[in-house]
């Protein structure tokens, strides 16, 4: 057997990362590893004082990164962040969106403002934050995004509104894929598995006692659903550190992957996939009943022959060849 080449190591000597929810746990881990690949990286967080702190850990190891402590999720303080970046390096590279937080509570414990608020972190701060950056990613010729989605998305109790926002971003992500792709510009989505304190993050828990009993009731639905011991068996190999490397490739100029998802956590990193199956064509599109529908459920339901969807556009093509249509 030969043995394969070693791959060449990925620099970013010179390229500016702006990362967002940076002052701890896996934006921390994202920070310090860009920096260390030679990155100049912005660290943003919501408090100054984690903000600072780890760009001066940056910093004292001989990197160079900034701290920006502006809050993610409104548009005038998207441009305060990208203008950051560009007043201290000159442009964009790259931006990978970490920031998060959890207002767990089972659906009727939920109010607008659990929801509102998660929206605005997940959903509309990436959104925002790449808008501001996209002229300057475009100038680059490759500039990457790296967004944070969760598993979360395939399914989780007393969590809604946490699993909606974080699906929200494979959409985003795949959209900004499709648009980027003329431009050399990359956008993917990680969803990690990380031991981190981010369902310790509301902050309304500490004051509304009944916010706090609802997330105390989410997180012993959570544990209940998980076969006895899983919990346990991964705890200890769950670093932020171990998801890492793989969104330090995601934002280096050597990515040439978009629009995929990933999942990422305790050594493991895999592809995750969108798929279409054939399903039932029915004989005409006219005239089709309910319980021809019911009745066809389990062809509906089949996986034996399915397609990786990556876009509108391939969703579209397939189902016109899937019943003559098109070819």
């Amino acid at each position: 057997m030969i043995d394969s080449p070693a791959p060449p190591p990925v620099r970013l000597d010179g390229d500016v990362i702006v990362v967002t929810g940076a002052g701890r746990g896996l934006g921390r881990a994202y920070a310090l590893a860009l920096a260390a690949r030679g990155a100049r990286v912005v660290v943003n967080a919501r408090r100054p004082a984690h903000a600072e702190g780890v760009a001066a850990e940056i910093r004292s190891q001989g990197g160079e990164a900034v701290a920006a402590a502006v809050p993610v999720g409104d548009p005038d303080d998207a441009e305060r962040l990208i203008g950051s970046a560009v007043d201290h390096f000159g442009t964009v590279h790259a931006v990978v969106h970490n920031a998060g937080t959890m207002r767990n509570g089972a659906i009727t414990e939920q109010t607008a403002q659990t929801l509102d608020d998660l929206v605005a972190l997940h959903l509309a701060g990436p959104f925002h934050i790449t808008r501001a950056a996209w002229p300057l990613l475009r100038a680059t010729g490759r500039g990457r995004v790296v967004l944070t989605g969760s598993s979360a998305m395939f399914g989780i109790a007393a969590a809604a509104n946490y699993a909606a926002s974080k699906a929200a971003v494979v959409g985003l992500g795949r959209a900004l894929a499709c648009e980027g792709e003329p431009s050399g510009i990359r956008v993917n989505v990680v969803l990690p598995q990380a031991a981190t304190d981010i369902r310790q993050s509301d902050p309304s828990a500490a004051e509304d006692p009944a916010r706090a009993a609802a997330v105390s009731a989410a997180a012993a639905e959570h544990a209940a659903r998980l076969a006895p011991g899983v919990a346990a068996a991964v705890r200890e190999i769950k670093p932020p550190e171990a998801v890492a490397p793989l969104v330090v490739h995601l934002a280096s100029a050597a990515c040439a992957t978009s629009g995929e998802i990933f999942a990422a956590g305790c050594g493991r990193f895999a592809r995750v996939l969108m798929i279409e199956t054939r399903g039932w064509i029915a004989p005409s599109p006219y005239g089709v009943e309910v319980e021809d529908v019911a009745a066809r459920m389990t062809d509906i339901l089949a996986t034996d022959e399915h397609v990786v969807v990556r876009s509108v556009y391939d969703e579209i093509e397939y189902m016109a060849r899937m019943v003559g249509a098109w070819s």
